[in-house]
């Protein structure tokens, strides 16, 4: 008598191991359920989530500006001068230096031996005998421009990409009526230039598609410049092939 119920819970065990192993997934709901819909992979994983498209608003590059404008302006009087920024620029200089004697200062001492400088250019290794090399202080930011607050999200790196640092050069392309500095006013129609370059459709934001092209004539065109950034603020460049005929670059 009890062979037969134990044949019939026998039977029940192997059917539905039979049946999970030829579900996707070693058990998960057929696709279209909770966690298997379409594209899922196996067992239930989900797709990569696609990048973020990045817009930017020019409100958005005007208060980026403003910033700059802020720390170029030190004594608060309307206008940023070259007597100003070459006063920042030379204590960016100075805080520079003192850091890097403090990395080669290991006990703190205020001065450096012979056995702190050999440690350091053995920690530098080959980077210590190539005189092109910057030493491994690429983290420095560039001491002698002014640049939009630094950040590591898509809009930051665009905005690297569009804003002229505040150098001698711009400051002086800057100053529309040859006056003793820039103002707000000389310096935000000074850099909307590029923006609104690229805003094809006029209506006061870039679009992905605006913002690439805008990127694609950077690494299209001629390399570098006045006013640009350094090329680790920007977003990558555009896979090989993507920058077109010569004849379609930017002015050479």
């Amino acid at each position: 008598m009890l062979a037969r119920p134990l044949l019939a819970a026998a039977f029940l065990f192997f059917s539905g191991s039979v049946l999970a192993q030829g579900m996707p997934g070693g058990g998960a709901p057929p696709e279209g359920g909770p966690g298997g819909g379409p594209g899922g992979g196996p067992g239930g994983e989900r797709p990569p989530r696609p990048p973020r498209m990045v817009t930017l608003n020019r409100s958005t590059l005007d208060d980026a500006v403003r910033a700059m404008f802020r720390e170029a302006d030190t004594d608060r009087n309307g206008k940023a001068t070259l007597a100003e920024l070459h006063a920042i620029v030379a204590d960016q200089r100075a805080q520079i230096v003192a850091e890097r004697f403090r990395t080669v200062d290991a006990d703190r001492s205020g001065a450096i031996t012979i056995e702190e400088f050999d440690a350091w250019q053995q920690r530098l290794g080959t980077a210590a005998r190539d005189e092109s090399t910057s030493l491994v202080y690429d983290y420095v930011p560039s001491p002698d421009v002014i640049g939009p607050p630094r950040g590591n999200s898509p809009e930051d790196r665009v905005l690297g990409m569009l804003i002229r640092p505040l150098n001698t050069l711009n400051l002086v392309n800057a100053n529309a009526d040859y006056d003793d500095g820039v103002t707000l006013d000389e310096l935000l129609r000074f850099e909307r230039v590029p923006f609104d370059a690229a805003d094809i459709n006029g209506d006061g934001k870039l679009s992905p598609d605006e913002i690439r092209s805008v990127q694609i004539r950077r690494d299209c065109g001629p390399a570098g410049g006045p006013g640009m950034m350094p090329p680790a603020t920007l977003p990558p460049s555009p896979p090989p092939g993507e920058c077109g005929p010569p004849n379609s670059r930017g002015p050479q």
